[in-house]
């Protein structure tokens, strides 16, 4: 079976026809009232404007420099000199036979040593540690929407009474008088459909028609809570609901650097305390410290603390004592091949802590240190509270942009009803007649074939693209699709045929029984045709088609099995009902001929929005005539 939808059984096809044969006055409208001497002038205007405009700017920068330099210089120069000068006199006179020596010593002895000795020694050593780093990150979101919205309805009434007596208007409501009366057409196969909002896609193609309606797509319901604000969603989320000022998180990581240096004042011991400030709803986890210094040269002895050698100790509070030690000592005595100079060499050590927060104390003590200067590096990890607020205020920030989103759906939507209610594109009540029959065949033909116009109704043109004669670019052209369109040919000239559409019957539901997140959007709409209002606002519609006289086999057939039957010999027809239906309808149906009138005709009264000036002052009043009220 290809098609669920069955015939209700064989009936009597019943038209009502309708004629419209005049209008009536009715109820008073209201009454404008001018007294004497009174001169009345009433103008209603309404013009609305919204501007907005967002300015979000953010511009973090962190510069970071770090410059330790360690300079020692020993300079020794030496020189001796030595010097030694003799100097001596030996003299002999000789007399005869008599010789004399004389020995003296003096100022300048003939012998003379000289010993110099220079030695000069130059020792330098230079220690330069430098680190630069620079973060610049600008953020900046500029965001104008300049939004003018002029909905002006301006209505002028003028009264000049200066020179008359007390007048009263008196408006009237106006009612439409149709006469009604039923033909026999004879006896139809009927099936009896249910249309869900028949007026749907009509409503859709008015709210496309107005400029405000023609992206106009109705927020979802806030179903957002807080725990799903994080990291990975925030940004889809910033975008969806096209929220402003919100900021970043707070990142998982920082890393908090200071330097520290200083000569101190005393040799010996006098610790120097120094503060960290970590960031608010920060944790540090680990640290790093790098540090160099230069030892007093030749301390006495005596007086040296920590096992008679210069050092520098450095005490870091909220260090978790059994993960990491938080006494750090520098020494500079030759141990373990480490030679003197060993305190002036840049050294590192990792720091691990332990819940600490807020101000970081820390405490250098030395001795006999000339100078020192350290880096601390501390990494710091992001609290759960701190990330907590963050996602409070996003959330907060959402939802106040969804709020936005949902007020400007709902001006809009007043707008496109409003276009609605003027008359639904100037129609006139036999143009909303014919939509209200296309649109009531469209969703019959959809039910009955089982599709959605997709695949063969939508298939049946295709495009050629051809050279423009002028530009040369490459332009669209329609063209049929053969085979597709023979096919699609052979089911329009069917279903065109085999129901008498212009004969459908239909009956309007409430609008509840439609879409509930659409009952929002239906009930404010009017027009001045009450009929099509109804239509437009209708939840459901219950349609009974006819089936033309000489179709009823082809019909039967094609809800049978999908296929269109050509017309070649009888169908072959399984269901046992289908006999039945055809021999009665060949039974009782008379040959087609001009429709009979079917009981008495009737008169209705239908209200409209139209109004009218009385033509005088005087109430209205009704009297009963036959058992119908008229006009007095």
């Amino acid at each position: 079976m290809f098609s669920p939808i069955r015939p209700v059984g064989i009936g009597d096809l019943l038209v009502v026809k309708q004629q419209i044969t005049g209008y009536e006055k009715s109820e008073v409208a209201f009454i404008e009232n001018v007294l004497a001497g009174e001169k009345h002038l009433r103008e209603v205007r309404r013009l609305e404007t919204t501007e907005i405009t967002v300015t979000t700017e953010h511009e973090r920068i962190t510069e970071e420099e770090r410059d330790l330099q360690s300079t020692e210089r020993f300079e020794m120069q030496r020189e001796a000199e030595q010097q030694a000068s003799v100097d001596g006199r030996l003299s002999s006179r000789a007399y005869g036979g008599l010789v004399e020596f004389s020995n003296a010593a003096g100022s300048s002895p003939q012998a003379s040593l000289q010993e110099s000795q220079r030695e000069a020694s130059t020792y330098g050593r230079e220690v330069t540690s430098r680190a630069l780093s620079k973060v610049t990150e600008k953020m900046r979101t500029e965001v104008t929407r300049r939004t003018l919205r002029e909905f002006e309805e301006k209505s002028s009434h003028s009264f000049d009474n200066e020179t008359g007596q007390n007048r009263s208007g008196i408006y009237q409501w106006v009612d439409k008088i149709y006469h009604n009366r039923v033909y026999s057409y004879g006896k139809r196969l009927l099936y009896d459909l249910i249309i869900p909002e028949p007026g749907a896609f009509l409503i859709e193609v008015f709210a496309r028609a107005h400029s405000e309606g023609r992206e106009l797509v109705k927020p979802g319901p806030w179903t957002l809570s807080p725990n799903q604000v994080s990291e990975d969603t925030y940004t889809h989320l910033v975008s969806k609901y096209q929220a402003t000022g919100i900021q970043p998180p707070p990142p998982l990581f920082k890393t908090v650097c200071k330097a520290f240096g200083g000569t101190p004042a005393h040799m010996t011991g006098v610790p120097e305390k120094v503060e960290l400030d970590l960031p608010d709803g920060y944790e540090a986890k680990s640290g790093y410290i790098r540090l160099a210094s230069s030892p007093f040269n030749d301390p006495p002895q005596k007086s040296l603390d920590m096992g008679g050698r210069p050092c520098i100790q450095i005490v870091v509070g909220n260090c978790d004592p059994a993960l990491c030690r938080s006494v750090f000592s520098f020494t500079a005595a030759p141990e373990n091949g480490v030679g003197n100079d060993s305190i002036a060499k840049p050294l590192s050590f990792q720091l691990t802590f332990y819940k600490a927060t807020g101000r970081l104390p820390i405490a250098v003590t030395s001795w006999y240190i000339v100078s020192y200067a350290f880096i601390i590096d501390v990494v710091v990890q992001r609290s759960p509270t701190l990330y907590r607020q963050w996602q409070a205020r996003t959330y907060d920030a959402l939802l106040q942009a969804y709020l936005r989103q949902k007020a400007d759906y709902e001006e809009r939507l007043a707008n496109v009803l409003s276009a609605l209610r003027a008359g639904a594109i100037g129609q006139t009540s036999d143009q909303k007649r014919k939509l209200e029959l296309d649109e009531l065949k469209k969703s019959c033909i959809s039910m009955i074939t089982n599709q959605y116009y997709d695949v063969l109704f939508g298939a049946s043109v295709g495009v050629s693209y051809q050279a423009d004669p002028v530009t040369g670019a490459s332009l669209p052209y329609p063209q049929v699709k053969m085979p597709v369109a023979f096919l699609l040919g052979s089911f329009v000239r069917f279903f065109e045929h085999a129901f008498e559409w212009q004969h459908l019957m239909y009956s309007l539901y409430s609008y509840f029984w439609g879409r509930k997140n659409q009952w929002m959007r239906k009930v404010p709409i009017e027009d001045s045709d009450e009929a099509f209002a109804d239509f437009l606002k209708a939840g459901a519609a219950r349609v009974v088609i006819p089936v033309r006289l000489g179709f009823e086999r082809a019909v039967v057939h094609f809800l049978e099995t999908g296929v269109v039957w050509a017309g070649a010999g009888p169908p072959e027809i399984n269901d046992l009902m289908y006999l039945p239906i055809i021999a009665e309808i060949q039974e009782a149906n008379e040959a087609a001929g001009t429709p009979e009138p079917y009981g008495e005709p009737w008169t209705v009264k239908v209200p409209s929005k139209l109004i009218a000036l009385r033509a005088d002052d005087t109430l209205p009043a009704w009297k009963e005539v036959g058992g119908e009220w008229v006009p007095a």
